[in-house]
């Protein structure tokens, strides 16, 4: 076989994100509900940013949840503190006793889970949480690659996943499988075609996926996997009618019917499948074998 080249986190203002997102595309002020006067409605609003950051201290400030409740609009303003940097740097390294952190580079066996002695697998990791009184489980920077679904049972109730908050790059959970040291070759790159092969029989040998390969990233962006006909842009959409093969274009040959033996015809005449008060049809399915070349 050759390849071709071609965050689970808890946040509790989801709904009034939601809410927010409708108000500003159809460019109208914060909805309120029938029956609900203005001053309540804001009352509440703030009450709810009081207790988000009561409930989630690291997140200090809380700003996506400051902005989701819309409390920087002056009917209902919320004037947001100013944190020090000292206080920033406090917030950040304050995760409570036994919290677990997770690192791509981590190990189960020899770590313990703690910030400099991570854990590498997520599964393991809400596992140990589970366990214990913290329920936090911090993702270091870096692509984690899932082998198989992480698995949340009643068990792992309330435990809370997230991005650690001084990551300075992405965290990335990643269903795919490592790809290293490829040997690419040329394949085809006459005229303006661009197809080059590698063999990846020793990282998906394993698989039991129909399509041992179903898409392929270089360096993080998708790559086109070679494709016959070729799509524009090197996108791997459908190709629509504009870059299917027209029937007129086809050599077409006539059904082989003796290819699988003798064709046999099948009618359906089970009275059950018949509806009160309408007619009986009897299906005839006729197999045929059509091929173009």
């Amino acid at each position: 076989m050759t390849g071709t080249a071609a965050r689970h986190s808890k946040c509790s203002a989801v709904m009034v994100v939601v809410v927010l997102c409708a108000a500003i595309s159809t460019g109208s002020s914060w909805p309120l509900q029938k029956n609900v006067s203005p001053e309540f409605d804001c009352a509440m609003r703030k009450a709810a940013y009081a207790y988000g950051k009561h409930l989630m201290p690291r997140q200090g400030n809380f700003d996506s949840l400051y902005y989701a409740l819309d409390l920087n609009n002056e009917s209902c303003k919320v004037q947001m503190p100013q944190e020090t940097p000292a206080k920033i740097q406090q917030r950040l390294r304050s995760f409570p006793k036994g919290t677990i952190f997770v690192s791509p580079s981590g190990n189960d066996d020899l770590n313990d889970g703690s910030e400099h002695k991570p854990f590498q697998t997520i599964q393991y990791a809400i596992d140990k949480a589970a366990e214990g009184e913290a329920k936090l489980v911090v993702l270091h920077e870096g692509t984690y690659y899932l082998k198989e679904t992480i698995m949340f049972t009643p068990k792992h109730s309330n435990i809370e996943l997230i991005s650690h908050p001084r990551n300075t790059k992405d965290t990335v959970l990643s269903g795919g499988i490592p790809l290293k040291n490829l040997i690419w070759k040329e394949y085809d790159t006459s005229k303006d075609k661009n197809i080059y092969v590698a063999d990846v029989k020793a990282f998906v040998k394993n698989s039991k996926a129909s399509t041992p390969v179903p898409g392929l990233q270089i360096n993080g962006k998708r790559a086109t996997r070679a494709r016959y006909p070729n799509l524009p842009g090197g996108i791997e959409v459908s190709p629509m009618y504009d870059d299917m093969i027209s029937g007129s274009d086809g050599v077409w040959t006539p059904p082989d019917f003796n290819k699988y033996g003798k064709v046999k015809f099948y009618t359906d005449n089970t009275t059950a499948h018949r509806r009160p008060g309408t007619y009986h049809v009897n299906f005839t399915f006729l197999h045929t074998h059509n091929t173009y070349k």
